[in-house]
């Protein structure tokens, strides 16, 4: 039997008076949906990467064009690239509100800052230490801690996830702590589970016991800016082309524990903080995309809230981020509720959309363990682009039952998607079934 109709619409509590998001003039922003071919299409596979905004375009196409040049040298073009990258990382550093004890450093992914961060760790492991990891994570924030374990000797102890709905309990994590825990691996939100954890809470009971923490923020970062001084963690990774910008791995580590970390780059660049977990080097025009990225919410905030932005930037960027994730409950509740209540679908995670507990990234399944991809193959006969597949999170689908080579449905919203695409996404599951 199908349960109640649930109101599960968004309901402001933040602010008294705060605008509702005006879509229209966020999809205006994208080229891609003005685009008569292209812009057809409702995107929904945005948890493997978002749009990006005609601002990150611009800066990218400018760094390409103009300024490909090495950066920091006295003449022009270097000069600019250099402050480009310059704004960029003071931008992230206020925008992520980390303090004076963290370095912001960069990558070409968080699969790969996340690998050198445990390359750096070697020398301070061994037979005796455990590392923490959850079996929900992405394998960017897996495969390096395992690796990491079997190379030094040390216990790789597995915070599992629940068998039916794939979710964490901090109760489990709980009994796996003690003095001999040397590292905890986590992410902030599943890619495929989609709920939200308690960083913060989870960050300050692993740190209790002396250990390290490390946050996979890549699925959490697209709908709220994070907060690094406050979740407190060693080091906290995402990926600016999720984030509306280019390819881009973004860490926050502390700089004490970066520096106690092995060098990974060239041997005389061990002295610089940013380059000592890259031996690739920066991405320069990958970086100068996040300068539009500023641009962007810029321009969003000052739309909707009628003055430029002023003051720090986790700030206002977060004001505009509100108006993204009230849009994306509100168009994703009804989603939720849909799989949730069909007699022939497996919802994973929260069965409820609400503003603090669940991203919009919905994954599910046919009970009967048919093949989902037959469920996107009908959502993209209605011009709606989503995905099936393990989505790198393999150790979750085997722990849930799942066969990792045809895994989950998955469709992942962002704020510039529309209540009538979605309605459309239902429409085209539910004749499919």
């Amino acid at each position: 039997m199908k349960r109640p109709a649930l109101d599960l619409r968004y309901k402001p509590s933040m602010t008294a008076n705060r605008p509702l998001l005006d879509v229209s003039f966020l999809r205006d922003q994208f080229p891609v949906f003005q685009h008569p071919e292209y812009g057809q299409w409702a995107y929904m596979e945005n948890a493997g990467g978002s749009q990006a905004p005609r601002q990150v375009q611009d800066a990218v196409s400018h760094a390409f064009g103009m300024v490909k040049v090495q950066p920091y040298y006295p003449y022009g073009p270097s000069t600019e690239l250099g402050d480009t990258i310059d704004k960029a990382t003071a931008f992230l550093g206020d925008a992520m509100n980390i303090g004076a004890d963290h370095t912001i450093a960069y990558g070409p992914s968080t699969t790969a800052n996340t690998y050198m961060t445990a390359q750096g760790m070697r020398p301070h492991m061994g037979a005796g230490d455990e590392i923490i990891v959850s079996n929900q994570e992405h394998e960017a924030n897996a495969g390096c801690w395992h690796r990491l374990a079997a190379a030094t000797g040390a216990t790789l102890r597995e915070w599992q996830a629940d068998p039916v709905s794939g979710r964490l309990s901090i109760d489990d994590l709980k009994l796996l702590l003690s003095d001999k825990t040397k590292l905890l691996a986590f992410t902030h939100c599943s890619n495929v589970v989609g709920e939200i954890h308690d960083a913060a809470a989870i960050t300050k009971l692993a740190q209790s016991v002396g250990a390290r923490v490390v946050v996979d923020g890549v699925a959490y970062a697209p709908h709220q800016m994070p907060d690094v001084s406050v979740i407190g963690a060693d080091a906290y990774y995402f990926s600016a082309y999720k984030t509306f910008a280019a390819h881009q791995g973004v860490m926050a580590i502390k700089t004490g524990w970066l520096e106690s970390l092995e060098n990974q780059g060239h041997y005389f660049n061990g002295i610089y903080a940013e380059k000592r977990l890259n031996p690739v080097g920066p991405q320069h025009a990958e970086i100068a995309s996040i300068v539009g990225l500023a641009e962007f919410y810029s321009d969003l905030y000052a739309h909707h809230f009628g003055e430029a932005p002023a003051g720090h930037a986790s700030q206002w960027v977060n004001q505009v981020n509100d108006l993204f994730h009230a849009q994306e409950v509100e168009i994703a509740a009804p989603l939720v509720e849909f799989l949730a209540g069909h007699p022939k679908l497996r919802l994973f995670g929260p069965d409820e959309m609400t503003f603090s507990k669940r991203a919009p990234t919905i994954a599910f399944a046919p009970k009967d363990g048919s093949d989902p991809r037959a469920l996107t193959k009908a959502m993209a006969d209605a011009k709606v682009g989503a995905a099936a597949g393990h989505f790198y999170a393999h150790r979750l689908m085997k722990a849930v039952g799942v066969e990792p080579d045809t895994g989950v449905a998955r469709i992942s919203l962002l704020a510039y998607n529309t209540e009538a695409e979605v309605t459309r996404a239902i429409k085209a599951i539910d004749a499919a079934l």
